[in-house]
């Protein structure tokens, strides 16, 4: 069931990683990021902490995190990964991570496979557009491949919530253009301070913080795809005007989204 709904899929890619690690790292800061990412170890071992869940990482080893796990890593000289960010819906827009997903830490058969398609997109990388956009397909075929050759798993629920679990929903819909605590959490039945307190107990994030990121992170999607006005951006946004959208974005950016654009489409899968 699982791989006949990925017949039908949307898929982004958001960027490539080849990372290095010169130096022993007794423990890294926590990172919580929004996409999902798949880590290959292609040298050196260490461990990973996946919402303080051990793995250990050796040559072969092929990491899932999904978006807003909390991971760090111990690290030894030498440890090194490529890694690919991206997002996936299924056809009727639900997010892949909703529905099932990979194993959090596998040792692929295949993994020789998947080192020369990242060899490949390592140096594809390195090269101007339009060249350079094969590595999106490169990275969506990758993807496919782990996601086909697995055994997918249920979920793990974002939270045991359900009013909690319906708001993180709700602020990563597209509707959700503007902020109103108490309109969100009257959704719920839940009073504002109540659902401030559960949020970001189960996710390390107010709520307020979680809608902001989410929705720079949309606006950075839209404007890397180069092709409509900073205008048409802030009114799809439901930004005031135009001059508004320009200063939020260059003090959350710490850019214009002009330059951004301008760096985005010289650095396919540049993100913030």
């Amino acid at each position: 069931m699982c791989h006949e709904m990925l017949k039908k899929h949307k898929f982004q890619f958001i960027r490539f990683c080849n990372v290095h690690h010169e130096k022993f790292l007794s423990r890294s800061n926590v990172q919580v990021n929004t996409d999902s990412h798949i880590l290959h170890i292609t040298a050196g071992h260490g461990k990973v902490f996946i919402n303080s869940e051990m793995h250990n990482l050796k040559r072969g080893i092929v990491l899932n995190i999904p978006p807003f796990s909390e991971f760090n890593f111990e690290i030894e000289s030498g440890l090194s990964m490529m890694n690919i960010h991206y997002r996936m819906w299924t056809g009727n827009g639900d997010p892949l991570e909703d529905l099932f997903e990979l194993p959090l830490s596998f040792e692929p058969s295949y993994f020789n496979c998947c080192e020369k398609i990242l060899n490949r997109m390592e140096k594809i990388d390195a090269l101007p557009l339009p060249e350079k956009l094969e590595i999106e397909m490169l990275a969506h075929k990758l993807a496919i491949k782990h996601f086909i050759s697995n055994k997918l798993l249920p979920p793990r629920q974002h939270s045991n919530d359900v009013s909690i679990n319906k708001i993180f929903k709700l602020l990563q819909s597209p509707d959700c253009l503007e902020y109103d605590a108490g309109k969100v959490a009257k959704s719920c039945f839940l009073s504002v301070s109540q659902m401030n307190r559960r949020f970001k107990h189960y996710f390390n994030i107010p709520p307020q913080k979680f809608w902001e990121k989410n929705r720079f992170n949309s606006v950075c999607r839209v404007l890397r795809k180069n092709d409509r006005s900073l205008a048409e951006i802030a009114d799809a946004f439901a930004f005031s005007d135009q001059a508004y959208f320009s200063k939020w974005f260059k003090k959350t950016a710490k850019m214009p989204p002009l330059e951004y654009r301008k760096k985005a489409s010289r650095e396919l899968g540049f993100t913030v």
